[in-house]
């Protein structure tokens, strides 16, 4: 005798990938501001080293999102909604964007050119960080691009403590980092650098000045901040990983 089987199949309806794009600009307390004009040649204007939080607003629940921020930092993020890019370099920015499904295939792009110019700046240049690499150099993170031949070791100098002991240290170079138009790297003439020394850093007021005019500061023994990160952190060179 036969039998009779029921089958459910259950059928999901996405709607179709659409995206928008809102933007605000972010004040220094990190809360949102006013919003910014989303069109070709909107030219928003952003001073140099101010942050832009860029938001996406997407249906159709797409897995994949691909940032192409010209001018900022981050310049290509991944798979987020919201995102926040500092603008250090004068100039006029696009932005791409694509939001995206494998299965079932569906995209969506968003592309406005000349969204963004960024202008001078009346704020003073800052460090914001100073961060060990693994080569044993030193990154110096300003607020804003750097004019690269301003750039002159004999204006800073570095301070290595160890156990209440002051370690000589000399440096060797100073110089743009070339990926980077807002980090100072400095190479010490064949010093190491231990993870449990003291460093700090100073700066001589004379020749460093931002791309939009701004001449930076002097500060005296501003501290480390950070090392650089590693997935195998012991076995780099340039860093010691001993003690002394």
């Amino acid at each position: 005798r036969g039998r009779e089987l029921d089958t459910l199949i259950t059928i999901t309806v996405l709607d179709s990938i659409k995206t928008r794009l809102k933007a605000v600009y972010v004040n220094p307390d990190g809360t949102p501001g006013a919003a910014l004009t989303i069109n070709d040649n909107a030219l928003n204007q952003v001073e140099a080293g101010k942050t832009v939080r860029y938001t996406l607003e997407a249906t159709g629940d797409p897995q994949e999102i691909t940032w192409a921020i010209a001018g900022g930092d981050p310049e290509a993020p991944t798979n987020v909604l919201e995102v926040d890019v500092k603008y250090r370099l004068l100039g006029e920015y696009g932005i791409d964007l694509v939001a995206s499904t494998p299965r079932p295939l569906d995209e969506d792009e968003l592309a406005f050119t000349n969204l963004i110019k960024v202008i001078p700046s009346a704020d003073p240049v800052t460090l914001d960080e100073i961060e060990v690499r693994l080569d044993g150099t030193l990154a110096l993170e300003f607020s804003r691009s750097l004019d690269p031949n301003s750039v002159v070791a004999g204006e800073y100098s570095i301070g290595i403590e160890n156990g209440g002991a002051q370690v000589p240290a000399t440096i060797q170079e100073a110089a743009l980092d070339p990926g980077a138009v807002n980090i100072v790297v400095i190479t010490l003439n064949g010093d190491s650098i231990f993870f449990d020394d003291v460093i700090s850093v100073s700066y001589a007021q004379g020749s460093l000045i931002t791309t939009d005019g701004t001449v930076a500061e002097s500060f005296t023994n501003l501290p480390r901040t950070s090392y650089e990160d590693s997935p195998n952190l012991l076995n780099e060179g340039g860093i010691d990983s001993g003690f002394e």
